[in-house]
């Protein structure tokens, strides 16, 4: 069984504030717009029809730049940013969960303004931040909306936009990339993968939670952080006591059996994972994560829905620096307004 769960209260600090008074870039300037057409499955040459349309009718100057054959994505990236910053522009990303992730990995440091029009197979960080997959949706949000500075997760040196995981989630990730190499790019692949990995057996593992030099031990199969509350509203984990603009969620899911797997997988379809009682989620800043013997030091981790390799501890806490992301307001942030 689990440990005694933390207290988050008593547990965890506040983490440096992200600032509201910051003023957010402008994005009147020209769109720069950068696809990467090896993402999902759509029609790049409709897309670019479409985005084209939006933008001459509202009168947008745009323009698109690619990736040429001897640069890597992050030089590409980069390149984009800078021709952005340039022309007083905005950065445009077209592609899917690792393009946008690539993206905003350099756009946070710098500070410059993001927009993204979906276009892989699972949009993972656009869907939990209320930007439309439809293309021409998309691009009707980019010209009415504003930048908002939009809280990033840092797990060792990599961020994230939604969540990181460990244990048998990230392992869907891993079986889900393999069923779209040999079965294609759609969502029922995802679901297949899902399934097919909730069959086997839970991993288990007996994990330290560090915060202020205060360390709990739990047992669990899965560990979730999570840092988008619109996800956590969509598995009906979005009421925890404590959580803000400065605190993240972590999950943890005791080690269970298949059926247990499968219902908890059809909680999360129907937005009830909170109903799930071997799970148990507290609020937290700043903690860090080991797993005691362990020959490796290196684990599998899951980052927005991209499989990666980190080495323990993984140390995770919420960036100092926020990614403007052009993106519908949040209810808080109405109200605030």
């Amino acid at each position: 069984m689990m440990g005694d769960q933390p207290e988050a209260v008593d547990i965890y600090a506040k983490a440096p504030s992200m600032n509201s008074n910051t003023e957010a870039p402008s994005i009147t300037g020209p769109l720069v717009i950068y696809m990467n057409d090896q993402s999902g499955n759509r029609d790049t040459e409709e897309m670019r029809r479409i985005i084209q349309a939006e933008l001459e009718s509202a009168q947008r100057p745009f323009m698109y730049l690619g990736r040429e054959s001897a640069q890597s994505l992050e030089q590409a990236l980069t390149s984009a940013l800078d021709k952005a910053e340039a022309c007083s522009g905005t950065l445009v990303v077209s592609g899917g969960d690792g393009t946008i992730n690539a993206a905003i990995a350099l756009a946070v440091g710098r500070q410059q303004a993001l927009a993204i029009i979906p276009s892989g197979t699972f949009n993972f960080v656009a869907r939990s931040h209320g930007i439309p997959e439809d293309t021409g949706e998309a691009v009707k949000l980019i010209l009415c909306s504003r930048p908002q500075a939009t809280r990033v997760g840092m797990i060792n040196d990599r961020q994230f936009m939604v969540n990181a995981s460990i244990g048998s989630y990230a392992r869907l990730q891993r079986e889900r990339e393999g069923f779209k190499k040999t079965l294609g790019r759609t969502r029922g692949v995802a679901s297949l993968a899902a399934i097919v990995s909730a069959l086997h057996q839970s991993s288990r593992m007996r994990l330290n939670i560090t915060s202020q030099s205060r360390q709990t031990s739990v047992d669990c199969s899965t560990l979730i952080l999570c840092n988008n509350r619109l996800q956590l509203e969509l598995v009906g984990v979005d009421s925890l006591p404590g959580f803000g603009k400065d605190e993240m969620v972590c999950a943890v899911l005791a080690p269970v059996g298949v059926a247990t797997q499968l219902a908890t997988i059809w909680r999360g379809f129907w937005g009830r994972v909170s109903e799930t009682p071997e799970l148990n989620t507290f609020v937290f800043n700043e903690i860090k994560i080991d797993i005691g013997r362990r020959r490796s030091k290196v684990i599998d981790v899951s980052v927005d829905g991209e499989a990666c390799k980190l080495r323990l501890p993984l140390v995770v806490k919420v960036s100092e620096k926020p990614q403007w992301l052009v993106r519908p307001l949040l209810e808080e942030e109405v109200e605030s307004e």
